[in-house]
């Protein structure tokens, strides 16, 4: 296996608050089929209460260091979860193959999405924190089957969350409603609790005109990016067991959160890597604009 870091295209020396996490690297080179996409760190500068000292940065000092860790592996997500630690994931936040065996015009066909994907769900109970929780994109006509299995693993289904896309698609325009919404299942952990205000179970984000996408099943990343900061904090970790295009990564960029992708697909597995990498870059481009110290 080839592990290669510099392929973030990120001049590391132009950013002075940047470093590997050696020993993460090294358990990840150990890990069979792993391709890591950038493993960094996000220099968190913080007030100093105690003056300063040699390493003050105009009267502030540096007291926190939190790690932002992309780990994104190119395998089956039913092998791979076996090898993620108990008790490491803060939310799940995953779109999974709904069986409805979708054929694009635009796009390859998704790959195990003959009958309902519910397989992966057994394998994430050891895997959420009890303070967690899970978000598991589905539709009306196989949603009930998604609940099942998660009631049969002991999860708590909390709510339904309806994302209204804006934008209602095509099929049969005689004899059926125009559909605009997706449903998001909702499982929290004993001790989840808000991290602010109590959402509401509608989320309203404009779906992406075909011409934008580049995968059949794509969400926008503001509508992730609004549904991870809803149940986590700065730092957590974001598991998307589906992740197709790498929206789910790049909106943990957008939000500082960590982020562990798995996805079956090779073609779509880098093209996930490089957008993940180029918002990495347009993130540490901005945040350096604002003169912050706080890079992913």
């Amino acid at each position: 296996m080839s592990l290669n870091v510099t392929r973030m295209s990120l001049n590391v020396t132009q950013c002075h608050y940047w470093t590997w996490y050696n020993s993460i690297v090294q358990s990840c080179t150990e890990l069979p089929r792993v391709q890591l996409c950038a493993l960094c760190v996000g220099w968190k500068w913080l007030a100093d209460e105690d003056g300063g000292n040699e390493n003050n940065k105009g009267g502030i000092r540096a007291r926190e260091i939190r790690a932002r860790e992309i780990r994104l592996y190119n395998d089956d997500c039913i092998k791979k979860l076996n090898d993620i630690p108990n008790e490491s994931i803060d939310p799940v936040l995953t779109d999974p193959p709904y069986g409805i065996n979708y054929k694009s015009k635009q796009f390859p066909k998704i790959l195990n999405d003959k009958r309902p994907f519910t397989e992966f769900i057994p394998l994430l109970r050891e895997k959420v924190k009890s303070t967690g929780c899970l978000m598991v994109f589905t539709r009306w006509d196989v949603q009930q089957q998604f609940i099942d299995k998660l009631k049969e693993n002991d999860f708590k289904v909390r709510n339904v969350i309806i994302w209204d896309k804006q934008l209602h698609g095509q099929g049969n325009t005689r004899s059926a409603y125009g559909s605009r919404y997706e449903s998001i299942i909702f499982c929290s952990g004993k001790e989840f609790r808000f991290p602010a205000k109590r959402p509401v179970d509608i989320v309203s984000e404009r779906k992406l005109p075909s011409c934008r996408m580049v995968h059949p099943n794509e969400k926008p990343v503001g509508l992730l990016e609004t549904l991870i900061r809803q149940v986590t904090n700065a730092g957590d970790t974001v598991l998307d067991c589906f992740m197709g295009s790498g929206t789910t990564g790049m909106a943990c960029v957008n939000s500082d959160r960590s982020f562990t992708g798995i996805e079956l697909d090779e073609g779509y597995f880098n093209l996930a890597q490089s957008r993940i990498e180029r918002k990495v870059e347009e993130k540490r481009i901005y945040d350096e604009s604002l003169g912050e110290g706080l890079l992913f």
